[in-house]
């Protein structure tokens, strides 16, 4: 797995600059800031790495960027960075799911905690095929990036339990009041 840096001013051009960071086919002329293969903490694999800009005032200038990413045998942790493309892997998190799809993060200033939106698995049969169980959203919660609430699972009062595999939840920039999702 590759993580790549690209840049836009307006969000539809974009620049894949050349950083010369990591070979690729012979060659550093490309934008890859990571790669899971140098990362053993990763298991030799990560994926979904999630990437967001710190507003949490007491965040430290080399703590401006953090990351979320699902590493091998379905662990999850976190990275931080000053600046984007150098990354410091911070340590995995001590919470049960499965996390191998997108699982969001950021500071939300209303309650001073980060939030996480992450996945796991409900109604697992006996014979603990998760396959057969139903893929779900969960709201996790910490001060520190470090250490976090067991994940919630999150339920639509009495409508059918859909699986949900991506949850795309963010929070709605004119009032941080909604959260809206997109499964």
């Amino acid at each position: 797995s590759f993580v790549c840096y690209a840049e836009s001013d307006d969000g539809i051009h974009w620049n894949k600059p050349s950083l010369g960071l990591y070979e690729y086919e012979g060659s550093k002329d490309n934008n890859i800031i990571l790669r899971s293969v140098d990362k053993p903490e990763a298991g030799g694999f990560f994926d979904n790495f999630f990437v967001f800009i710190d507003t949490n005032p007491n965040c430290p200038p080399d703590k401006r960027y953090k990351a979320t990413a699902y590493m091998h045998y379905y662990r999850f942790g976190g990275y931080t960075s000053a600046d984007g493309i150098y990354w410091k892997f911070e340590g995995f998190w001590d919470m049960p799911g499965k996390f191998d799809t997108l699982n969001v993060c950021w500071w939300d200033e209303k309650i001073n905690k980060y939030v996480a939106y992450v996945r796991d698995f409900h109604n697992i049969p006996d014979n603990g095929d998760i396959n057969a169980g139903i893929r779900d959203a969960r709201r996790t919660e910490s001060d520190d990036f470090v250490h976090w609430t067991t994940p919630e699972l999150i339920t639509f009062n009495e409508t059918e339990d859909y699986p949900i595999y991506t949850n795309n939840i963010s929070r709605y920039y004119r009032n941080p009041d909604i959260y809206i999702g997109f499964p």
